[in-house]
């Protein structure tokens, strides 16, 4: 498979809503706090990804999780 399913990042400030998850500052990117957002997936070619930018711990990827569920309905 040459596609992969991505939930974007974003590190503007404001207020985190119902499809978003926070992530902390210091997880996973430059360092800022950021969120993801679970509203904007997307499918891309392996081929634009980046270099790998970090991996959120357990915890937190079990709230990017129940954020995708209550996004998608499951």
């Amino acid at each position: 498979m040459s596609t992969v399913t991505v939930a974007p990042l974003s590190s503007a400030a404001g207020r985190i809503l119902l499809c978003e998850t926070a992530v902390p500052e210091g997880l996973i990117g430059d360092g800022r706090p950021s969120r993801v957002k679970a509203h904007q997936l997307r499918a891309v070619d392996k081929s634009r990804l980046g270099k790998k930018i970090g991996a959120l711990p357990l915890g937190a990827m079990a709230e990017v999780d129940a954020t995708l569920r209550i996004h998608l309905g499951l």
